[in-house]
Order: C-alpha cells, then structure tokens, then sequence
C-alpha cells in the first residue's frame, strides 16, 4: 500500500500539479474577479480551461489593474516565476491582442495599455508568442514566452460559479484507484478473494 501511495505521489509531482491556487479576488474598478491556477498549462490548454468555466486569460487595460493583479495574485516564485495572460501575437508576429479580441500592440506601438519589460516583446527564437508576468525579471512587466507550461491567471466577467479546480478531477479518479486496490489487497490478505496466478 505504501509503494501504491509513493507512485502516486511520485506521478502527481511529475505532472506539474499544484495545489495552492489563489482565491477568487474581486477589483471594483473592472468589477471583474480573478484567480491564479497553479496547475501548469500550456497558454493553448489555460485559454481553453478557462473558457471551460466561462471565463477568460486575464485581460489587462489599466495600470491599476495591472498593478492589482501582480501584487495580489500574478506575484509567484513557483514553479518558475512565469504566470500566463490573455494576450497573443501567435495570428500576426508583433501584432498582439488581448483573447477578447482588443489589439493592444502593433509592431512597436502601443495602442491601448502595456506595459512591457524592457526589451520586450524581442520574440526570442522566433517562437514566442505568448503574454505573461514574469516575476523574477521583470516585477509585474510582461514578458513574451513560448507555448511551455504555467500557471495562469482566470479572468471573469461576473461573480464565478463554483467549480472544480483541474486536480480535482485528477485527484478523484487517483483517489478511487488507491482506494479499490486497497480494499481489493484486503479481500486477497482476508481469503475472501483468490489470488492471482
């Protein structure tokens, strides 16, 4: 049972799976809530998470709310100090718009609000397409970052329903394994179940 118990340990670990997301917080200049996920995804599969649970990557168009978001949730040192937000350049390189359809920023000019680190975006490699906070660089600046796995930050337009956290699903099914090869270990150990040859 205790082998049983490290493996799963061991698989969850592996899996990038965190279990201390933000709570909710509410901003009243946007009347917008907000929740950091620290289950790690790539910026494809935590804009379609949180369009799953109607929301979307956070959006930001104010320096106030840039500065209410990293202080009070975009803040982090785990895994890696890089938190996803909902802009792209990924349709048109140095073209970047928010996942609500706003173009934010075109080829060096800002047309709404940014606030970019201070070479960014440099689009390194070629490949980085994605907005986020990077923590340990830029202390609330953003960043451009490849498709790699992050936490992310869940944006919403209204009071978010209640919902299950990505592990929760996980750890329910995990849960339910251990739980049944144990009671089945028990009914072998009892003789009430033959063994297997």
């Amino acid at each position: 049972m205790k082998k049983i118990l490290i493996v799963l340990s061991l698989l969850l670990s592996l899996q990038g799976i965190a279990q201390a997301d933000s709570d909710w917080v509410y901003f009243s200049e946007t009347g917008h809530y907000y929740k950091r996920f620290d289950t790690v995804m790539t910026w494809n599969d935590a804009k379609s998470y949180a369009e799953s649970i109607g929301g979307y990557l956070a959006t930001i168009n104010s320096e106030n709310e840039n500065t209410f978001l990293f202080n009070n949730i975009g803040n982090i040192t785990f895994p890696d100090d890089v938190v996803w937000l909902g802009g792209t350049d990924e349709a048109q390189e140095g073209v970047w718009k928010w996942v609500t359809g706003e173009t934010f920023w075109d080829n060096g000019t800002c047309l709404l609000y940014c606030n970019w680190g201070s070479v960014e975006p440099n689009n390194y490699q070629g490949n980085q397409n994605y907005l986020n906070y990077n923590s340990h660089i830029y202390n609330g600046q953003w960043d451009d970052e490849f498709n790699r796995s992050t936490p992310f930050i869940v944006e919403m337009n209204s009071a978010p329903p209640v919902t299950p956290e990505p592990i929760s699903f996980i750890l329910f099914l995990t849960g339910g394994a251990v739980l049944g090869a144990r009671n089945l270990l028990r009914r072998r150990k009892s003789g009430f179940l033959p063994a297997q040859e």
